[in-house]
Order: C-alpha cells, then structure tokens, then sequence
C-alpha cells in the first residue's frame, strides 16, 4: 500500500513540474509575441514618421526640418484642370522657374485633373498646409473673403483689357493680400475669359432663363446671380455636370469656352449664350503655413515666379479660347448672341446685387468702372 501511495505521489510532483515549467515556457511565449508586437508597432511608426518627413522635407535622422541648403524641398501644386488647359501649363512654369532659380532647392509637384480634390478643397488643405499652392478660381475665394465678390460682380467690366487694368493696378494687388486673411497667400492672378451659360434650351431674352436649372459655382454671389434670372442654382462638381443634364437633374451650367470645350458639355447642352455675366479672374495661391517654413529668400523667387507666369498664361488662354470655339463650333453647337435690349434686361435684373454683395465697396465699385477707356 506504501508503495502504491509513493508512486501516486511522484506521479502527482512530476505533473506539477511539468506543469509549472510549461507556464513558464507560455509566458515566455507570450511575452516574446507581446514584444515582437511592440516592436512591430514601433516599426510601422518608424516607417510612417519617416515617409511623412519625406514628405515635408524633414529629415528622418532628427525628425525635425532639414537644415541642408542642397537638400530639395518637394512641395505640391493642386490644379483641376488637365494637362495641356492654360493654367495647367501656368501652373508647371511657374515650377519650372521656382526650380531653376532655387537652383533645385525646391521643386514643385503639378497634380491636375482635381487628383488633390476640387478647388474648395484643394483651399481647405493650403489652409492646413497639407497642399502648398493650388491654381483657384475667384469665386470661391470670395467665401473667405467677402471683399473679393467686388470683383465678381456681373456685368462689371466693359471687356477683357478693362478686366487686366484693375487687375494690375494697386486695387488689384490689395485683392490679391487680402486672402492672408484666410491663411493663404496671393501670388499672381491668371485669366478665365468671359463666363457664359450653356444650356439645352435656347435663350433669346431674359425670360427665357425662368426655370432652368444651372450649375453654378459655390458661391453666394453667383447663386444669386441665377436666382435674379429666375434659374435654380444648384451645386454639383464640374464633371458631373453632363450626367445630370442627360439624367434630367440640370438644365445647364455656366462657364468660359475652353472649359465647355474640354469637358464636352456641347454634347448635352448645345446653346452657348453669349451673356458674358461675369469675367473671374483665377488666382495662383499659396499656403500660408508652407510660406512659414521658407526663407525669405525663397519667398521672394517663389513670389517673381508667379508674376512672371501671369503674362505667360494670358497668352496660352486667347490661343486656347479660339482654338476651343473653333473645335465646338466644329462639334455642331449653337451660339447665340443676345441683342442689346435682353443685356440691358439683364443688367437691370443683377442690379440689386450689387447693394447686397458689394454694399460697403461702392466706391472701388466706381473706381473700376471709371478705368474703362
């Protein structure tokens, strides 16, 4: 019976050493598994931290911003325009130059066809720094600038030559700084031609507009300009606008002749109407939050670069406006010119307008309508 009982009980230690000693291989295990997952952690944010300091043009060795003159700092231009469109030409100038007169310090990516998203986007991310120059239309700036909308308003200028006038005199360059306000930075001012509605109706007076419903860009002035015509404003991005006509959702848009051209909107809205409404002027801008991080130095080059692209884009622009009206006339649209008695019409209409969105500027208003010749 002792016998029995002594085997029992080596039996019973040895379970419990085996035991033990497999609880204490497990937590080696586990704790083996936990610090290769930390490690693993580690590495991923290893990995990420270096890939967004690349990014930035910060160094991966201190995490901090490099400091070495030869280093290039690569920054990123956002456009929604396609490759071969004016200011997408402008825009990859204005690189080639910043690169060749920062002797390769700092070279500017180009991103067309709204890969960085669209306009309204593409200043929310300068804003935050996450793009540092886009290429954007006035009208949505004025969202951020009410003062701007003087220079949107309809019917403004006799013609393009009055436009460029103020445009390069000192009321045009306090526009331009007045979007330091919305943390950005206004570096040169590119042509868009005479904006006209398009349509899948024609339009022979100002009555003809009741009803339609147009595209137009997010801005209160321009909604309002719609509205005074008897149109539905509606909001949608550019290139849904020929889904939407062809869905029944829109009855047109409004935009400049290269724009209709290079997004074949004369296949779903074949009227062109030459109203000319408004003349809106495209801005090259930059991110407040990168220009913080650049010399002055290369503040100043960056800044010629831009004033050097604007002569160079008005010239790609009227080689393009006649290039793209002679291909959609090509295409079978139909251009109307309205007689003197429905501008007149019009204008009465977008009056009030003025009181509502340019109130307090009436005097610049004024100033620009006597640098007409």
């Amino acid at each position: 019976m002792k016998k029995i009982f002594c085997v029992i009980l080596v039996f019973i230690i040895a379970l419990t050493l085996v035991s033990c000693r497999a609880e204490r291989t497990d937590a080696r295990a586990a704790r083996h598994k936990g610090s290769v997952a930390e490690s693993r952690v580690r590495d991923r944010r290893k990995l990420l931290q270096n890939s967004t300091n690349d990014e930035n043009g910060e160094s991966d060795k201190d995490g901090g911003a490099s400091e070495d003159p030869a280093e290039t700092l690569v920054l990123r231009l956002a456009e929604v325009h396609e490759t071969g469109y004016p200011t997408t030409l402008a825009d990859e100038k204005f690189a080639e130059l910043v690169e060749q007169k920062t002797n390769g310090q700092i070279k500017i990516e180009v991103y067309p066809d709204g890969k960085l998203g669209s306009e309204s986007e593409a200043v929310e991310q300068m804003q935050v720094g996450t793009v540092d120059f886009a290429r954007v239309s006035l009208s949505p700036m004025a969202q951020y600038e009410p003062k701007l909308n003087v220079l949107l308003m309809p019917y403004l200028y006799d013609d393009n030559k009055h436009m460029w006038k103020v445009l390069n005199s000192p009321i045009g360059q306090e526009m331009l700084e007045s979007i330091s306000s919305a943390g950005l930075v206004g570096l040169a001012w590119y042509d868009s031609g005479a904006r006209n509605f398009f349509l899948n109706r024609e339009v022979h007076s100002v009555y003809d507009f009741a009803g339609a419903r147009v595209r137009m860009q997010n801005n209160s002035l321009m909604f309002g300009l719609a509205e005074a015509l008897g149109c539905q404003p509606v909001d949608m991005g550019m290139g849904d606008i020929n889904t939407a006509i062809e869905q029944g959702i829109l009855d047109g848009a409004e935009n400049n002749i290269p724009t209709y051209e290079s997004f074949g909107h004369v296949k779903f809205a074949p009227n062109y109407i030459f109203d000319s409404h408004s003349r809106i002027p495209e801005i090259l801008a930059g991110s407040g939050k990168t220009f913080e991080k650049l010399s002055d130095d290369q503040k100043k080059i960056i800044r010629e670069c831009a004033k050097e692209t604007q002569e160079y884009e008005i010239e790609q622009w009227s080689e393009r406006e006649k290039k793209s009206r002679d291909t959609v006339a090509s295409q079978g649209v139909n251009f109307i010119e309205l007689d003197e008695q429905t501008i007149a019409d019009i204008r009465e209409r977008c009056q009030p307008l003025y009181d509502e969105f340019a109130g307090d500027y009436k005097d610049t208003i004024e100033q620009i309508r006597n640098m007409a010749d």
